[in-house]
């Protein structure tokens, strides 16, 4: 396929927290290509400049999402079926017909964070989705597909207020600054029916872990990156309420949790749907 931004004109892009709603930002000339830009939004649960309490945010709509109040007691996903058993998906989006080919801009990572550490945990949190990783028991019929490409200086085209840039041709994950309240976000640029272009950006500010030992008061990468993979690979957000154990439902699990970072069978069967 050629450079996806021949022709492009104006990114149309659209800010959303689900892959099935946006607003539009700018339109295309016409009977040019339509690029469009889509931002996927990842508040999930980060820590306060003045407490260390655990504070919940959700995945919205749009860098106006503040941080929500203190994660409560009784966790919804708790009343939520087991992965295992919770059919539930949302899918229908644009996808990849080539391997999503992606780099780490390595010298982002933030200061406290080991970068092979960062960089090998990058890389499991995306097999995850590429290999279908699950506790139930299913095969791998998923064909999505991955290829690291090593490290780059290039930036995630995503701008501090979180909106996406013009597509450039590179896949890049890396650590920056994000609106308050949010863990992460993914921005896909499609053309037609097509994903030609996803780049990731993690909160430089949230406090990380890249494992559940070396886990105090943070986030684990690999859960928060398989679930922005999902993205990637087309799959929308379903209910915390009611799914609040798939991988693709709003929030984490919980501090040094990592749960998200195990498909359940919603996302399997979302991912069988487009791949």
């Amino acid at each position: 396929m050629g450079d996806p931004r021949e022709g492009a004109g104006e990114v149309f892009g659209m800010q959303q927290g689900s892959m099935g709603e946006g607003r539009a930002r700018g339109v295309v000339a016409a009977g040019r290509a339509l690029l469009v830009a889509l931002v996927l939004a990842a508040a999930l649960p980060l820590h306060g400049a003045a407490q260390d309490a655990p504070l919940a945010g959700r995945l919205g709509h749009g860098p106006a999402l503040a941080v929500a109040p203190p994660v409560p007691a009784a966790d919804p996903a708790g009343l939520s079926p087991d992965p295992c058993t919770d059919r539930a998906y949302t899918a229908g989006n644009p996808t990849w017909d080539r391997p999503w080919a992606w780099s780490f801009q390595a010298d982002s990572t933030p200061d406290g964070l080991d970068r092979d550490a960062t960089e090998r945990v990058l890389r499991r949190a995306i097999r995850n989705v590429t290999g279908a990783r699950n506790d139930c028991g299913r095969p791998d019929r998923v064909g999505a597909e991955a290829r690291y490409l090593g490290r780059t200086t290039v930036r995630p085209g995503l701008s501090r207020e979180g909106t996406c840039s013009r597509a450039d041709g590179r896949n890049v994950i890396g650590f920056g600054r994000l609106p308050p309240g949010y863990a992460g976000l993914t921005c896909i640029w499609v053309l037609g029916s097509r994903i030609v272009e996803a780049d990731m950006k993690l909160d430089r500010s949230a406090r990380w872990a890249t494992s559940v030992a070396g886990c105090t008061s943070a986030q684990l990468i690999e859960a928060v990156v398989t679930h922005e993979a999902g993205h990637v690979f087309g799959l929308g957000h379903v209910s915390e309420e009611r799914h609040g154990r798939l991988t693709m439902s709003i929030r984490l699990d919980g501090i040094c949790q990592n749960g998200e970072s195990t498909l359940g069978l919603g996302d399997l069967l979302g991912l069988e749907v487009l791949y």
